[in-house]
């Protein structure tokens, strides 16, 4: 158990890069050094956590903690790996909230949002390259964008129905187990404590359902929780504007770990310190139920059949179509001025051609945005 801490916190502190660079040190830490696994057994674990929502980096860190010492070892693993990023947005809200910096230097942040949506526009790329031809992907995208647009808080009916379909049309077998274990009863007891706590508090059990709910739903990308979020953060809620939410992303994507991190901005501007905790714990806790339980016990026999490959093919984009539409709504309320549309065009350039790391370049744009704001 010490050597799943120690290794899996230097992993979340050192995971910038996006998910499959944090998969690609976990292979080499695990596989190649410490010989946890083979080879085969490693790529196995990726594609189902890639068929998983969730966030792929968080997933292959529970399921990695989980081969190596059951379902404890999981539930360790995930903890630590979060936790980097956790302290570092919790550090960050703070001093967004009460220090004032933001105002002071408007054009940096607005920088940054220029180049978080570029990384945002990259992701869409990704996850709709393989489905390009497709024509199905294509009306199952625009379905899911108009829902978007006309209903935010539908999206989730929209990825789940088309997931579904998918189902429905390769009829797989489903298969229930009744095996526990001592991480089973730790992991339930836990969760049963967490939530008796949220019901004597109605808002943070607000913040909870929110995060809860987008974080069952990222599939494919952790991008897939911006119209989750925005819908109710902003829209439903009115815990923040739409700038300090595009801000939220900015943080979830120059910080170490996974881009969904940006719900623990959202629950510390909604309920200070003890939302952010809820906010997290929401947000990450079906990754959790995924890998330890579900997969071990139905999405591992399913998969087996086909049926978890056939939700996914049809889930996914329906997510980027709900994604694309978020980001033309946001986009429309983001860029004010001639010049975060060019730092858009040039960060979009660099992603797509020179393959530089997005939170490289986020942060050049925002020094950009903000030596501009000082002439």
């Amino acid at each position: 158990m010490k050597e799943i801490l120690f290794a899996f916190t230097r992993l979340g502190c050192l995971g910038f890069g996006g998910p499959f660079a944090a998969v690609a040190m976990m292979e080499e830490e695990f596989v190649r050094s410490r010989k946890w696994l083979t080879q085969s057994r490693f790529a196995e674990l990726v594609a189902v956590c890639k068929l998983l929502p969730g966030p792929l980096s968080t997933q292959m860190a529970i399921a990695l903690g989980r081969e190596r010492a059951g379902t404890q070892g999981g539930m360790v693993s995930g903890f630590v790996f979060i936790l980097p990023a956790f302290l570092a947005v919790t550090l960050f809200s703070v001093l967004y909230s009460r220090t004032g910096w933001v105002g002071r230097y408007e054009g940096f942040f607005s920088g940054l949002q220029a180049g978080t949506f570029a990384v945002i526009l990259l992701s869409i790329w990704q996850l709709g390259k393989p489905y390009i031809k497709i024509s199905r992907a294509w009306v199952l995208a625009l379905i899911s964008g108009v829902t978007v647009l006309m209903a935010p808080r539908l999206e989730p009916v929209a990825i789940l129905m088309s997931g579904v379909l998918g189902v429905l049309k390769h009829k797989p077998p489903i298969f229930f187990s009744k095996s526990k274990s001592k991480g089973y009863k730790a992991f339930t007891g836990f969760l049963g404590l967490g939530l008796s706590g949220l019901v004597l508090n109605s808002k943070l059990l607000e913040i909870f359902w929110v995060c809860f709910k987008a974080g069952a739903f990222v599939f494919g990308s952790g991008i897939a929780i911006v119209p989750f979020l925005e819908a109710d953060a902003v829209v439903k809620y009115h815990w923040m504007s739409h700038s300090e939410f595009m801000d939220g992303l900015v943080f979830g994507q120059i910080t170490p770990g996974p881009v969904v991190i940006t719900a623990t901005f959202i629950g510390y501007q909604a309920a200070g310190i003890l939302g952010a905790v809820v906010a997290t714990f929401g947000i990450f806790l079906p990754s959790f139920i995924n890998v330890l339980f579900i997969v071990p016990r139905i999405w591992g026999r399913w998969s087996k059949g086909g049926g978890a490959q056939a939700f996914a093919a049809w889930a996914v984009p329906a997510v980027g179509g709900g994604v694309a539409a978020s980001m033309v709504r946001l986009g429309s309320m983001s860029f004010h001025s001639r010049l975060s549309i060019f730092l858009f065009l040039i960060a979009t350039t660099a992603l797509f051609v020179k393959r530089l790391p997005s939170w490289l370049v986020i942060l050049a744009c925002g020094l950009a945005s903000g030596l501009f704001q000082l002439r």
